[in-house]
């Protein structure tokens, strides 16, 4: 099919916890949750330095990168100290709660994505995956159906299961990877014991990206987003990431040429509208402005107002009752993306796994 429409994801924690949930894991992975699980590791291993930064974690709401930032920029080696065993917890946390999910974990979800993206017929084009998470779920994915991983970068590959293949769909990881080992060239490892080896931009309000892989990671991110849709699955777009908003704002406004992707967000209403009160400068379209998506929601979750006018009160019944706490928005977003395939005529089947189709036919995430 000619001109197709090219696509560009952005991933946060809340996709990866959607491809958790799924599964049927009661792991949490987003951000609170992770704070939870510090918080948790302190008071039981009796961390004596951080027993006192402890009784902060627990304020509800408390911004853990703010913490980090502030006790690191104190200027004392007490405080680094703190900031360091902070981000050391943070990795930690994260890596046993993905590790908890076993061998037989399979990210379905990224799977079906990317393979949705290879049928022929549909009219999109899967040009590049940003994720701003520090796990190798969208690897995993990306070696099941494309048979290698590209970073767009020179990498050595010493882990234990991935391919490095430089045709495969590039994914840049904005932030770093736990799988990176900071050496030149940069090496893909299974596993990394030490924390100074990981190449990682760690939890914080300033987030250096000047120096090598990432200014370059970030150079290429610019690039790519010369797409016509960016899809921002999961990403809370919080402004302690404020170089990630000034590349959405750069490479939606600010472009030469004129042209203008459209952003969309997939994740619950209340969010979408959040975000989109946030960044009024950028052009957003909220999970109820997708028709396909809003129509599968009225259909399968308030089939009395299927085939009427969508109204204010409609929008509203659906803004309260479609809450990531009730329901699996990636998994929605992606069997009403499959159904509406399904329902054109199109085959859902591309051979491989097969993992898009099977999903669509599983009923799964609803």
């Amino acid at each position: 099919m000619a001109n197709k429409n090219k696509v560009v994801y952005l991933f946060g924690a809340g996709a990866s916890q959607g491809e958790v949930s799924l599964y049927g894991s009661p792991t949490r992975i987003l951000m609170q949750d992770i704070v939870d699980g510090i918080s948790s590791r302190i008071a039981r291993e009796r961390i004596e330095a951080l027993l006192e930064v402890n009784n902060e974690l627990t304020i509800e709401g408390i911004d853990v990168e703010h913490l980090i930032t502030l006790y690191e920029s104190s200027g004392t080696q007490k405080h680094s100290l703190i900031a360091k065993e902070l981000r050391r917890l943070f990795r930690e946390e994260i890596l046993a709660r993905i590790s908890s999910l076993g061998g037989s974990f399979s990210p379905t979800l990224f799977a079906s994505l990317i393979e949705m993206h290879l049928i022929p017929d549909f009219d999109e084009e899967l040009v590049a995956i940003l994720t701003i998470n520090y796990e190798d779920l969208i690897e995993h994915a990306m070696h099941l159906v494309k048979g290698g991983i590209n970073y767009l970068m020179k990498i050595i590959n010493r882990h234990p299961t991935y391919n490095v293949e430089e045709t495969s769909i590039p994914i840049l990881k904005l932030h770093g990877s736990f799988n990176w080992k900071n050496e030149y060239p940069i090496v893909l490892a299974g596993a990394i014991e030490s924390e100074d080896d990981v190449l990682w931009i760690p939890p914080g309000v300033v987030k250096r990206r000047e120096y090598y892989p990432f200014s370059l990671i970030w150079g290429r991110a610019k690039e790519l987003l010369e797409c016509d849709i960016l899809r921002v699955i999961g990403c809370s777009l919080s402004r302690n990431d404020w170089e990630l908003i000034s590349l959405l704002y750069t490479t939606q406004k600010l472009r030469t040429d004129g042209r203008s992707y459209r952003m969309e967000l997939i994740d619950s209403p209340v969010t979408c509208e959040r975000i989109k009160e946030d960044y009024k400068y950028l052009k957003i379209q909220t999970i109820l402005d997708i028709p396909v998506v809003r129509d599968y929601l009225i259909r399968e979750f308030f089939p009395h107002y299927a085939g009427k006018p969508v109204t204010e009160e409609i929008l509203n019944e659906l803004r309260q009752g479609i809450t990531s706490d009730r329901y699996n928005i990636f998994a929605i977003w992606l069997r009403a993306m499959g159904e509406k395939l399904r329902d054109s005529g199109i085959s859902l089947a591309i051979g491989g796994g097969n993992y898009f189709e099977n999903f669509v036919k599983s009923g799964l995430g609803i």
